[in-house]
């Protein structure tokens, strides 16, 4: 190798290093400048907990931690009665390698508390016909209020999906799997259909509702409008609706 040759190589070593050097200062700009940020957001202001005085110690007084002095201890409070028995057999081995003989003394009693798994109810409404008995129209008793249109899934399990959402903030894909769990299947489109749908509803409560009391226009005793009853199924003693 020439004398050209190594010199070329040492200034192409240097140009490598110096351009190693200018990244790493880069690099450490930007994380001076992330320590200084990460130090103004997290500054004790006078006053703050490294301003406080340390606190006295204080004299032992026998009594468990977080108590205060003269509170008296509460626990959970145990249930009165069981909604069902499990009987608990004694092991036949004693911890000192003994047989058990089982004994007519009275058993004793230890109470929990424990959920009982949801599953799925299956409704099926009959809705009884009728026929008007002035128009001679036929009709078909209507679905009890809340069901919606043509609904798939009852009051309560509507309820609970609306709770999911505005209580405890599931997205749709949970509340998809908690009802899996509980045996009913249900899509993400049924779910946005019912919180779309509670949502209208409840928009719709809150328009009605009067904005003051002072804006309801009032007639005069004798100007009031007449009452009208309805054609089909008002009249008294009229039965719209008759069970085969």
């Amino acid at each position: 190798m020439t004398d050209a040759e190594s010199i070329a190589e040492l200034e192409e070593m240097l140009r490598q290093r110096d351009a190693r050097i200018a990244e790493l200062e880069r690099i450490v700009g930007e994380l001076s400048k992330v320590i200084e940020a990460w130090k103004r957001g997290h500054r004790v202001r006078p006053g703050g907990k490294i301003a406080q005085k340390p606190r006295d110690k204080r004299r032992a007084t026998g009594r468990g931690p977080g108590r205060p002095e003269g509170y008296e201890g509460t626990s959970r409070p145990a249930p009165t009665s069981a909604d069902r028995d499990v009987p608990v057999p004694v092991p036949s081995r004693c911890s000192c390698g003994g047989i058990i003989e089982p004994t007519e003394e009275e058993p004793g009693e230890h109470f929990v508390e424990e959920l009982i798994p949801a599953r799925k109810e299956v409704i099926r409404f009959r809705r009884c016909r009728g026929r008007c008995r002035d128009c001679k129209a036929a009709v078909l008793a209507p679905l009890p209020g809340g069901l919606g249109p043509s609904p798939k899934l009852g009051v309560r399990a509507q309820a609970e999906i609306v709770q999911t959402k505005s209580e405890l903030g599931l997205t749709l894909g949970q509340t998809k799997k908690l009802f899996e769990r509980q045996g009913l299947t249900v899509s993400r489109g049924g779910i946005q259909q019912i919180l779309h749908r509670s949502a209208e509803v409840l928009a719709a409560g809150h328009e009605a509702r009067p904005t003051s009391p002072s804006r309801k226009k009032l007639l005069p005793v004798g100007r009031r409008r007449p009452h009208h009853a309805s054609a089909c199924g008002t009249a008294s003693g009229s039965r719209p609706y008759s069970c085969a």
